[in-house]
């Protein structure tokens, strides 16, 4: 169920940036983390900082929506392997990243 998901948000993503959506990144991964807040990252300001910080590169050759899911994919896997941290999900996460990008 999650993959399909993860599809579908790939596909719009993609096509919001086809249609020269500017707002599309923040906007809409907005409301997919308050929706899916174990899933779905935010893309704001600081957490552009924070991936540049660790040097984050999504797949080379990467749509917008792939390096998205793959950025998802990648925080869903280190909050899960990181039981300590104190971020219990990805909304979490992106006040930590706030707190300390901001």
């Amino acid at each position: 169920m999650d993959f399909e998901r993860d599809d579908i948000v790939v596909r719009e993503i993609d096509r919001l940036n086809r249609l020269k959506v500017s707002s599309r990144a923040a906007f809409f991964s907005e409301i997919l983390c308050l929706t899916f807040p174990d899933k779905y990252p935010v893309l704001n300001k600081p957490v552009w900082s924070y991936l540049v910080d660790i040097k984050f590169r999504a797949p080379k050759g990467s749509s917008e929506g792939a390096a998205y899911i793959d950025l998802a994919k990648k925080l869903r896997l280190s909050l899960e392997k990181n039981k300590s941290h104190p971020a219990r999900n990805l909304a979490e996460l992106d006040t930590v990243i706030w707190l300390k990008y901001h």
